[in-house]
């Protein structure tokens, strides 16, 4: 599975985008609102170094990826106008919102934190648009921007292969089968950033979005985040003294990761991919025998499923008559085991009638059909076989 130049190559022309023009703000009720040219611009005050923002319709589906209880700590922002500008406050938190431009500034306890790009030409004083809407090779998509200093690093994004420093980068939010750790595709990503400065961001969306983190095609000194097919913008944005803070704060919003057993920090094993038990047990051995350190073997997908009919929870039993005895096996040889799991099932499984028919999978949004995917050809000598997601 390789990455495509279609989506490589999915980088928006800022031309197209329609920045968000702001008119009066609108009390209402526990909510302060302005009304711009693409929808109502919502702001709320979490906490003393929380913000949401949000443009646009939001959904009415609840995906849970924040804390729930969020409206009971709203602080309701004071809104007036100042020499061209509209100003939303709190006790210790202020956006100020130029009129003319659009370009928002955000200052905590009255010191100025980060703000819209200040990248201009002679064209245009705000040559990238602080946030607004676009289209681009049929895709819609929102757009935020923020402002960066000389040689300010930005980091997170969750997994990725580069540096730590994600400056003058282009990366993507969107969990892929990477099958190699060497391209911009990683399975575990996360659309949360911050900086050293002491300002992060986090995209609320389930859909997929790219991050140009400093990018010389767009700009050395700006970052800007687009968001795909989503309708409505919805960021937090984190004004913490420090990294530490920031990290807690998202921690708090999103809900902390339990703490893990030692042998989860270990060192893992694995392979694509063993072909049977006895390449399995051959090789857990010799790592016994050489004492090379590890703590966890991994059985991959291809190793205990059958890939013709996976993934049910079931052994491949062609390959493994008694898996409980493999398992004591590893054990004895002091290894935790860890298998592969998959969300999705095989057209060819026994259970994929059922499940389609009581309604367990996905359906095409189009024809209302269980949803099938086809595995492209990849790395794999054959095709692997349909599967609903």
């Amino acid at each position: 599975m390789f990455q495509s130049s279609f989506e490589t190559s999915w980088h928006p022309d800022l031309s197209k985008i329609e920045k968000a023009r702001f008119l009066a703000p609108l009390l209402e009720n526990r909510e302060s609102h302005l009304k711009t040219n693409l929808g109502d611009l919502c702001v709320q005050f979490i906490d003393s170094t929380l913000v949401r923002i949000s443009l646009g319709t939001a959904s009415s589906v609840n995906y849970g990826l924040v804390r729930e209880n969020l409206d009971s700590k709203i602080t309701n922002p004071y809104w007036y106008s100042s020499n061209d500008q509209w100003v939303a406050e709190s006790e210790s938190l202020a956006i100020h919102i130029d009129q003319n431009s659009g370009s928002l500034s955000f200052f905590k306890d009255s010191q100025l934190r980060i703000t819209s790009p200040q990248d201009a030409s002679f064209v245009s004083p705000h040559r990238i648009p602080p946030m607004g809407l676009g289209i681009w090779q049929n895709r819609r998509f929102w757009s935020f921007a923020l402002g960066l200093e000389s040689g300010e690093p930005i980091y997170g994004l969750g997994e990725k292969w580069s540096s730590l420093n994600k400056r003058g980068q282009w990366i993507s939010s969107d969990n892929r089968d990477a099958v190699g750790v060497n391209a911009e595709w990683s399975y575990k990503n996360c659309p949360f950033l911050w900086s050293t400065k002491g300002w992060g961001i986090l995209f609320h969306t389930p859909n997929r979005v790219y991050h140009a983190v400093g990018y010389p095609q767009y700009s050395h000194r700006s970052y800007i985040g687009f968001v795909e097919e989503d309708s409505a913008l919805d960021i937090f944005i984190f004004l913490e003294e420090n990294c530490v803070n920031i990290l807690q704060k998202y921690s708090w919003l999103t809900g902390k990761t339990p703490q893990l057993p030692l042998w989860g920090l270990g060192i893992w094993i694995s392979r694509a991919w063993y072909k049977n038990e006895q390449e399995i047990v051959e090789t857990a051995t010799r790592l016994r025998k050489k004492q090379f350190p590890s703590d966890v073997f991994l059985l991959d997908g291809r190793t205990w499923l059958d890939t013709f009919t996976r993934f049910a929870f079931g052994w491949d039993p062609s390959r493994y008559p008694n898996p409980a005895a493999l398992v004591e096996t590893l054990h004895r040889l002091n290894f935790r085991v860890a298998c592969w799991e998959y969300p999705l099932i095989s057209i060819y499984h026994p259970w994929f009638v059922e499940l389609a028919r009581k309604e367990y999978l996905l359906k095409d949004k189009a024809s209302g059909e269980t949803l099938i995917y086809v595995w492209p050809r990849g790395p794999f000598s054959s095709k692997l076989p349909s599967s609903s997601k």
